[in-house]
């Protein structure tokens, strides 16, 4: 009777406190109000998420004793580690409401009230907000019967612009381990810069008042959350070009580009528009990528090519294009040395169509994706595999890039990673510069 009572009460305060307190997103979770050891119970989790979308994980923590198993995930990916239970979603269902499940499994020798807690994380404009899911208990080894405990967390909502969630997942056989790890524009003091990664912007040194920053990222097998965020002299504004499959903003003269789960390649490229005030003379650009490896938020200050760690322009007309005419040798891993030829002179376009950490030869590649020539050249560790055919106007190379794209992209070369979209590159006598220094260069214009 006085269990009854209890759960009465709870019930009610439960029902009273959502009602003054709860916003947006609901969290109800449900469990058995007893079970005996060595017996299973389901959790069952209905979470009412109206319109947000996009990344979120719900986490809950079991006492010692209980082991989880994945029953209904509505989509998402399910771990259970260390205790904790966690379902990860790259993008929220599109239901404003859904349901998930997990069976749990009550160790022998566990007994008395056990409570079972947690949050639900998710992201909105970029930031972090959670709502806490307010404790539920069980009797162990009670005498109970099949009355479920239905508890409603409490809508602890944070915000803030220098905090983002995101999990960094790494599987080794059987075992799952996963960290859950925040960072934002300010990186935890003590975080420091990792030789296996680097970011090197590029920019042109006399632009015009509109011009293209362009960000190379080399992250090697690092994955999981990352934050890019450049800051732009007053006035300056910034639209996104390429985004890697990050979520970009412009705002308080940030630029910002955000990965739930950073690409899969081992280099990337990202860019943005940036359109500067007539005549605002010597400005400079610096910025920060923040990311995750070995469990502990790092932070590394993109540097110019020359290694400097800030870019400094003057907006003006026209810039300078060197006139370096190397020849460039390279070696295929699979004992055949492949030799390019002097390449042309002046500035020219190509379509490179990926790079690889594996080796493939240039005829494979070709063969598989059914494409015209290709060549293979390494630079920075890779294999990289582009046309053959060179192409002196922009628009010409864009539309080779559009032609092949789809075959590309839909056709995942059993490898490393999965195929990047194509893009183009640039060249300069055989020396390789942004694209966007070889349009100023040659007086045409970019087309996406």
């Amino acid at each position: 009777m006085l269990k009854s009572a209890i759960l009465l009460f709870n019930a009610i305060a439960l029902l009273m406190y959502e009602f003054f307190f709860a916003g947006d997103i609901t969290v109800t979770q449900k469990i058995p109000s007893s079970a005996k050891p060595e017996t299973e119970f389901t959790v069952e989790l209905t979470i009412n998420k109206g319109s947000t979308t996009g990344f979120a994980k719900l986490q809950q923590e079991l006492p010692t004793g209980f082991t989880a198993v994945e029953d209904k995930n509505a989509g998402g990916s399910f771990t259970f580690n260390n205790q904790t239970v966690k379902f990860i979603w790259m993008s929220l269902p599109n239901d404003s409401e859904f349901k998930v499940t997990y069976k749990v499994k009550v160790a022998e020798g566990i007994s008395g009230d056990q409570s079972i807690a947690g949050k639900f994380s998710y992201v909105v404009d970029n930031e972090k907000k959670s709502y806490d899911i307010a404790p539920s208990t069980i009797n162990i080894e009670g005498t109970g019967g099949n009355t479920t405990a239905s508890n409603t967390g409490d809508n602890t909502t944070t915000t803030g612009d220098n905090t983002t969630t995101g999990d960094n997942t790494t599987t080794t056989g059987d075992n799952t381990t996963t960290a859950s790890n925040t960072t934002g524009d300010n990186t935890a003091t003590g975080t420091e810069e990792s030789g296996t990664f680097s970011c090197v912007r590029s920019a042109p040194a006399n632009p015009p008042t509109e011009f293209v920053v362009e960000l190379n990222v080399s992250k090697g097998n690092l994955g999981g959350f990352a934050k890019l965020v450049e800051n732009l002299p007053e006035g300056y504004t910034a639209s996104s070009i390429e985004n890697a499959g990050g979520s970009f903003s412009f705002a308080d003269q940030k630029v910002r580009f955000i990965w739930v789960s950073l690409p899969a390649q081992a280099e990337f490229k990202i860019s943005y528009k940036v359109k500067a005030p007539a005549n605002s003379g010597n400005q400079c650009i610096t910025g920060t990528f923040s990311y995750i490896e070995d469990d502990n938020t790092r932070k590394y200050e993109c540097k110019d090519a020359g290694g400097t760690r800030q870019t400094c322009i003057t907006v003006g007309s026209g810039g300078s294009i060197a006139t370096t005419n190397p020849n460039t040798t390279t070696t295929d891993p699979g004992n055949t040395t492949l030799t390019i030829p002097t390449p042309q002179n002046g500035v020219y376009y190509q379509v490179q169509i990926m790079a690889l950490q594996n080796n493939r030869s240039a005829s494979f590649v070709q063969s598989y994706y059914g494409l015209s020539t290709v060549v293979k050249t390494q630079d920075a560790g890779l294999n990289k595999y582009l046309l053959k055919p060179t192409y002196t106007e922009y628009k010409a190379a864009r539309d080779a890039r559009e032609n092949v794209r789809g075959g590309v992209v839909n056709k995942n070369l059993q490898v490393s990673q999965p195929a990047a979209p194509p893009f183009v590159v640039a060249f300069n006598n055989g020396r390789r510069i942004p694209v966007q220094d070889a349009l100023m260069a040659t007086n045409q214009t970019w087309y996406r």
